[in-house]
């Protein structure tokens, strides 16, 4: 009845999935301590004004998906490993010699990602983070800067920049 909720009814949506989602982001992994925790963790802090789009837009990057239009309902797909023809948020899984790009920059491309997140264990305070390449020796740091908004764990956080350093 408030947000998005007076505009988009509960049947325009594919519960499907939404469930199929729901048991990915639930799945257990390895975090970087090497203990089992759940996949994605969604806890928001709404503190700002802003279209409510734009906040779905933020947690479906956080969460490595998309919303699309099919069959007369909002599909939500996820983009995971190894999910061939799944290039809607992130070009990770792009099969290997399937799609050129050439630009004409000749930078190198970014090394280090930095983050910046609202730590669960913390009682919120935004913290930063930031990993590097392997490999970079003693390059300069080629920084991309990035906010996340729904995601409490240190753990959750490095795996979003790792799989955002990797594509």
């Amino acid at each position: 009845t408030v947000g998005l909720g007076n505009r988009l009814s509960s049947t325009l949506w594919d519960n499907d999935s939404g469930l199929r989602a729901a048991n990915y982001y639930d799945e257990q992994v390895i975090n970087y301590d090497g203990n089992l925790e759940q996949r994605d963790l969604c806890d928001l802090i709404v503190s700002d004004s802003k279209p409510g789009w734009d906040h779905i837009k933020t947690l479906l990057f956080e969460g490595r998906a998309i919303i699309i239009p099919s069959n007369g309902k909002l599909k939500y797909l996820l983009d995971t490993d190894r999910l061939p023809g799944m290039l809607y948020s992130f070009p990770n899984n792009i099969l290997e010699d399937t799609l050129q790009l050439e630009t004409g920059n000749t930078e190198k491309p970014i090394n280090t990602i930095r983050a910046e997140f609202p730590d669960r264990e913390n009682d919120y305070k935004v913290v930063p983070c930031k990993i590097t390449t392997d490999d970079i020796g003693s390059d300069p740091e080629r920084p991309e800067n990035i906010s996340l908004t729904s995601v409490v764990r240190k753990s959750e956080a490095s795996r979003i920049l790792h799989s955002r350093l990797e594509e």
